[in-house]
């Protein structure tokens, strides 16, 4: 069963070139690429692994870091 996404949750975007964004979730917040944007209100609510289009209409998949994920985006 998947679970919801939340607010002030983090969430990895991924894009169809593979590219993925780590992202905390922020009511009323937008995420901004060269592929358009994201509302957080469209992610929040939303089981993970739900596709979103972005303002550009490319899609987006949104579902939960892994620890590796999180390793990966380290500064």
């Amino acid at each position: 069963m998947r679970k919801v996404l939340e607010e002030k949750e983090k969430v990895l975007l991924v894009d169809p070139r593979n590219r993925c964004y780590l992202v905390t979730l922020k009511k009323d917040g937008r995420f901004h690429s060269t592929s358009g944007f994201i509302s957080h209100n469209q992610i929040i609510s939303q089981e993970e692994g739900i596709i979103l289009k972005s303002s550009l209409g490319i899609p987006f998949l949104a579902v939960r870091p892994t620890l590796a994920d999180y390793i990966l985006k380290l500064p």
